[in-house]
């Protein structure tokens, strides 16, 4: 149902609090703190400290049940050879002037060849950066589907999304959500659609071309710090609205692991390319502000980052020719595992 509110306004959120689930998801905040404890020896009248040293490791965890829409945050997570984080983009809300071309059966008829060709025909942060400022909770199980208004922790919508009329509600709150931005289809009739794929088909509305290519989203916060620091602003790994988030690898090493084999904790990936910055990361992702011009600045401070072997291509990170700038990296899941927050991570090959 759509909830009773004073109105469906766009609102500045307050401070993300956590959240325990146990069969579904839900979201919640701030990036997790991992602290590595330092042993100490004494001997005599001196103490000898010794101090770890620090291995990379994974500080958050999300999925993105809905495209566009803001993560669910995990603890850990059970991930299948050549599959995503479960319910990662498994559905997404299509513009209505294109909801003729939706086939639950054969989804890629969606996509084009280049995925940022495809994009447009989503509802997402690049047209709809308010979609920031709504809270979400998922129940995996149940298709359970609830959005909350993040400034007074009001409740707007609560829909089973395995019901043809929970997923009509759905479509009709977002129609009123984002107003003027909502387009008509063909017919005049649909103005969301709010779809997935059929039972049965592997598929993610992800951030790489073509269909049937499920991967994981990984982004170094040491990399995101030296950008940060470049830029002179305060930059949240969030806005780049990744899988797995990791710390403790020197800032930008992770290029290097292009072509690799990487463990994450009992789960073994390889990185297969850079991911190149769209103009969703533009999106404040705490206020809904577009704020800062993330692909153009990457080009602007990076300009002689070196090329990487991909595939027996030359993959050139920054400069105009990179079609924005590269923050991240896509990786395909080779050997099944459990990854979970404060997992280390371990380059194998």
């Amino acid at each position: 149902m759509i909830l009773p509110s004073a109105s469906l306004r766009l609102a500045q959120p307050l401070h993300r609090g956590s959240h325990d689930f146990k069969h579904g998801f839900s979201q919640s905040s701030r990036s997790s703190t991992n602290k590595r404890a330092a042993g100490s020896m004494h001997k005599k009248d001196c103490t000898t400290k010794i101090f770890a040293v620090s291995s990379p490791f994974v500080t958050d965890l999300h999925t993105f049940p809905v495209k566009g829409l803001p993560r669910v945050e995990l603890q850990s997570v059970q991930v299948s050879a050549g599959g995503c984080f479960p319910h990662d983009r498994e559905w997404a809300l299509i513009l209505g002037k294109y909801a003729h071309e939706w086939d639950p059966n054969d989804p890629s008829k969606m996509f084009d060849k280049e995925h940022h060709g495809t994009k447009v025909k989503f509802h997402q942060l690049i047209s709809d950066p308010e979609l920031t400022l709504l809270t979400l909770k998922y129940d995996a199980a149940t298709k359970q589907l609830k959005l909350i208004n993040k400034k007074v922790a009001e409740p707007l919508l609560d829909v089973c999304l395995e019901d043809p009329a929970g997923i009509a509600t759905a479509e009709t709150f977002f129609e009123e959500y984002l107003g003027d931005r909502v387009k008509k289809s063909r017919d005049g009739a649909t103005a969301i659609k709010l779809v997935r794929a059929a039972s049965g088909i592997d598929h993610q509305f992800g951030n790489i071309g073509g269909a049937g290519m499920l991967r994981l989203h990984l982004v170094n916060k040491k990399s995101i710090d030296d950008f940060a620091l470049k830029i002179g602003k305060e930059i949240d790994p969030l806005r780049f609205r990744a899988n797995i988030i990791f710390d403790e690898a020197e800032a930008w090493s992770e290029y290097e692991w292009i072509g690799k084999k990487v463990r994450f904790g009992s789960a073994v990936l390889e990185i297969t390319e850079p991911t190149i910055r769209c103009p969703a990361t533009w999106v404040d992702p705490n206020t809904g502000v577009v704020d800062i011009d993330v692909p153009k600045l990457l080009q602007d401070e990076y300009p002689a980052a070196r090329s990487l072997s991909r595939s027996g291509e030359m993959v050139n990170l920054g400069g105009p020719e990179s079609r924005g700038g590269f923050m991240g990296l896509y990786a395909l899941v080779l050997e099944p595992g459990h990854i979970g927050v404060g997992d280390t991570i371990e380059v194998l090959s």
